[in-house]
């Protein structure tokens, strides 16, 4: 068919697991990745979203783990915020950015080691997100 593993939008994995398990066994297409699907970023500026989006990451990756899943996707945000647009001021300071995406990543590491997953951090390009960009942003996360 063309394909050899498949990336699924993380809600519609949570909503429709039984579904997602009896596809993969039809077709032998194994669930690898997750990307999206959920409300609030790591990195977000409101705590509450941040921590919405935090909890529901958590599920994806429980369920990505129940379906043989190997990890799930995520950047710190994406179009939230860029210092290359207008008001180029951010409303948090670079030390807040860090300890949130920080606190974010500790907690999910914690679940990703429970559930057999990993954390793909990813960065964006400077006009998608201000956080993580470079390769050697997320390593200093990594780190």
């Amino acid at each position: 068919c063309g394909f050899e593993e498949y990336e699924i939008d993380g809600k519609l994995l949570i909503e429709n697991i039984d579904t997602v398990k009896q596809a993969i066994k039809k077709t032998g297409i194994p669930v690898v990745t997750a990307c999206n699907g959920y409300d609030g970023w790591i990195g977000d500026f409101i705590e509450e979203r941040r921590l919405n989006g935090v909890r529901q990451i958590a599920e994806i990756l429980r369920a990505l783990s129940e379906v043989g899943g190997k990890g799930i996707v995520i950047p710190a945000a994406w179009g939230m915020f860029t210092y290359r647009l207008p008001p180029m001021v951010s409303p948090r300071s670079k030390e807040g950015d860090y300890k949130a995406v920080s606190e974010s990543l500790r907690y999910l590491d914690k679940v990703a080691e429970e559930t057999g997953t990993v954390i793909y951090l990813e960065p964006l390009n400077r006009y998608q997100d201000h956080m993580i960009n470079l390769l050697a942003d997320a390593r200093h996360y990594i780190d």
